[in-house]
């Protein structure tokens, strides 16, 4: 339990209540003094004074005196230092005063019971005991702002300095409490979670900076301690810190935001986001309603009374974020909120400063005409804002979800300026740029069946409701696109889901083309392989075979020679030729064999429909039908085929006929060439049992898609009408 942070604000409040006791059970006069600059000067002190009161309004005080009467005081003004002025002492009514600032003592109190609420739920967190420190200073020190110090205390007395502890020291560890929190919730920057003296040394920074600089006042001042000058100086140095308190937090909240955004914690960006946005609407309210119009013309558009209520906004949104209950069903109406809030500050400074410049320019009395033209130019302009600040707002929340073209428009960009093997990889980072979603996924299924995929952030636990987008180019489904909702439990609109429809088109082309290229390079590996596969082959037979072979011929012609200069050798002469002849002819079978492997001699010698027939031929009791169309030339024989279309239309269909013998069960088979202007079809048909349910391509398969592919063309296999297999191979012979 965070016991420091507790004893500290039960102090700051049992402060400010020996403080309330004490004004509830004295006596006041008509003028009352506070923590404000103005008030404290080396002139005197400026009290507020009630309309009742007889005191000159804008007077200052310089003395205070007891009166002859126990009921009243004298008090001595600087505008006429002859005069004296008899103030009666009155009991103090402390409800009106806080009635008359209700909505401020509303925001205060709520927030410190959501602070006390969230401390006693979390009495652990450093976070809890760091909001219950702003809540406490902040709830202590207004109290102490709405019922003023009566102005005979103002210069003498331990009063003084039990108000200034109030107003100035809860004050200032109210900051501190803030700048702990925005560092601690809702996840503890790292550099205070392994050093915990840190985040005191954050607690008591502004504390710090209060003590320095009331040592340097009373260092650099003339002013005794305690004099209306040095309380001014005190107010001062109180007031910076305030503004650079206010503007650190701001910056570690962005910090948060930005850190949280690839954080694997869904639920810490949403808490995040509710405490900023729900400050950030509060901020403009106030700017909007009472701050802008003070500065412009002197009043508020709205009583200064109701200050405290756009206040109630952050402190929902603080309780929502504390609570996480059902909190992100409410992402919409906390972006009309921050739209709404922003366009009301717009409208504002629109509509005074057009009043404002009609009124100085045509004359001060033109009062009803500029507020006239100013109604009608925010009308014109509302719209137009609205439509503008909805649009960023959207943007920063969900991304680009109102603007898919925006979106399109950069996945195709990607898709066009990114290195191949960086596509998917660059287009996953952009849908996730695009919607503001912590984890996308693309995933595909490559020729080995095997999944492939990329992603980009922290995935859920095992992809637990992340939207399931499939990926498909010309209906062939190649995969999916995985996108996690920004946080858990939230649905995707139907305007993103038709956005990530659209993106999975084109990411679906990406696929296809990475499927395409990683096809490509596998076939060139395959070839290179074949290639240096029939070298080693080549080589083998003639180092082995062939090599060895004709070596032996020529020993054995030189032991003929050697034979033939002696007599009587007649039969040792006619083994030793026998052998060479033996030799030589395995030598030219074996470089026959190897020709033909090179190129079969059939097409030479018979053409590729006969030797189509001949090989047809041996394949008895199959009968197979070998037919040719030309259809540019009436001779039914395909002519003036290149040599590498010959051998490759030769192969496929022997080996899908050698196929169909072994393995289809097929009585007949039908072999058909057909030549266009540019491309030979060869299709091979049968009457068998046709290809399984869970067919998978096999060696002479890939072999011959591989042989077709080597050309540009294609082979393919499927089920023949009628029953049985049909393989179709497109080979490309020129033109076009």
């Amino acid at each position: 339990m965070q016991w420091g942070s507790a004893a500290v604000a039960v102090g700051m409040l049992a402060l400010s209540a020996v403080f309330l006791v004490w004004r509830a059970t004295t006596p006041a006069e008509c003028a009352t003094v506070n923590a404000v600059a103005a008030q404290w000067s080396a002139d005197g002190v400026f009290p507020d004074i009630s309309p009742s009161c007889p005191l000159t309004p804008g007077a200052s005080v310089t003395e205070v005196r007891s009166a002859p009467a126990a009921d009243r005081i004298v008090v001595d003004e600087l505008t006429d230092p002859a005069a004296s002025v008899t103030l009666p002492l009155q009991p103090a009514n402390l409800l009106e005063r806080f009635a008359s600032a209700w909505s401020t003592v509303l925001f205060v109190v709520s927030l410190f019971l959501v602070a006390a609420y969230a401390f006693i739920r979390r009495r652990t967190d450093p976070a809890a005991g760091a909001l219950l420190l702003l809540a406490s200073g902040l709830l202590g020190s207004t109290a102490v702002v709405i019922v003023g110090m009566p102005l005979r205390f103002a210069f003498d007395g331990w009063h003084r300095w039990l108000m200034l502890a109030n107003l100035e020291v809860s004050y200032t560890i109210a900051w501190g409490g803030l700048l702990a929190f925005a560092v601690l919730f809702p996840v503890p920057m790292p550099m205070f979670v392994e050093h915990p003296a840190r985040r005191v040394a954050v607690e008591a920074a502004p504390l710090g900076v209060l003590a320095v600089g009331a040592a340097v006042l009373s260092m650099i001042t003339a002013a005794p301690i305690g004099s209306p000058p040095w309380i001014r100086g005190l107010i001062l140095v109180q007031s910076t810190i305030t503004v650079l308190s206010l503007l650190v937090g701001l910056i570690l909240l962005i910090l948060q935001v930005t850190r949280l955004r690839q954080n694997p914690d869904a639920i810490a960006r949403q808490q995040a986001l509710w405490i900023g946005a729900s400050g950030a609407a509060a901020a403009l309210l106030v700017l909007a309603f009472w701050m802008v119009p003070q500065l412009v013309t002197g009043q508020t558009l709205l009583p200064p009374d109701a200050i405290g209520v756009p206040g109630l906004l952050f402190v929902a949104g603080l309780l929502v974020a504390l609570a996480r209950y059902r909190m992100f069903d409410l992402d919409a109406l906390l972006g009309r909120t921050l739209v709404y809030s922003a366009l009301s500050l717009v409208i504002v400074i629109i509509y005074l400063g057009v009043v404002g410049l009609l009124a100085a320019v045509f004359s001060t009395g033109a009062t009803t005409p500029s507020a006239v033209v100013g109604a009608v130019v925010v009308a014109i302009a509302v719209n137009p804002l609205r439509v503008g600040l909805q649009r960023t707002v959207n943007r920063l929340l969900y991304g680009d979800r109102d603007d898919p073209y925006a979106a399109l428009s950069r996945v195709a960009e990607r898709l066009t300026a990114t290195a191949r093997h960086r596509v998917l990889p660059a287009v996953a980072a952009e849908v996730s740029r695009a919607l503001r979603v912590p984890y996308v996924s693309i995933e595909w299924w490559t020729d080995r069946q095997r999944p492939a995929a990329v992603s980009v952030g922290h995935p859920p636990h095992n992809d637990t409701g992340c939207y399931d987008v499939p990926l498909t180019y010309r209906g062939e489904h190649l995969g999916r696109l995985l996108v996690a909702p920004r946080a858990a439990g939230e649905r995707f609109a139907p305007a993103e889901r038709r956005l990530l429809s659209d993106l999975a088109r084109q990411v679906g082309t990406a696929v296809h083309d990475e499927s395409l290229s990683a096809e490509l390079q596998r076939s060139r590996e395959r070839i290179v392989l074949a290639r240096e596969e029939e070298r080693r082959q080549l080589r083998r037979t003639l180092h082995d075979d062939i090599g060895p072979t004709i070596a032996s011929i020529a020993l054995r012609a030189e032991t003929v020679r050697q034979l033939a200069e002696r007599p009587l050798a007649q039969e040792p002469m006619t083994r030793a030729l026998d052998a060479i002849g033996h030799d030589a002819t395995a030598a030219a079978r074996q470089l026959r064999q190897l020709s033909y492997e090179l190129r079969p001699p059939a097409l030479d010698d018979r053409g590729l429909l006969l030797a189509l027939r001949d090989q047809a031929a041996a394949l008895r009791p199959l009968l197979v039908e070998v037919s040719a169309i030309d259809l540019e030339d009436p001779d039914p024989e395909p002519s003036n085929l290149p040599a590498a279309v010959e051998v490759a239309a030769f192969r496929i269909a022997v080996s899908a006929l050698n196929n169909t013998a072994q393995h289809a069960a097929a009585v007949h088979c039908w072999v058909r060439l057909v030549r266009e202007v540019s491309r030979l079809t060869v299709e091979i048909d049968d009457d068998g049992m046709g290809l399984p349910a869970d067919f998978r391509a096999g060696v002479g398969v890939t072999a011959m898609r591989e042989r077709a592919a080597e050309l540009g063309g294609d082979c393919l296999h499927g089920a023949r009408p009628g029953g049985g297999t049909r393989v179709r191979a497109r080979l490309p012979i020129g033109g076009d």
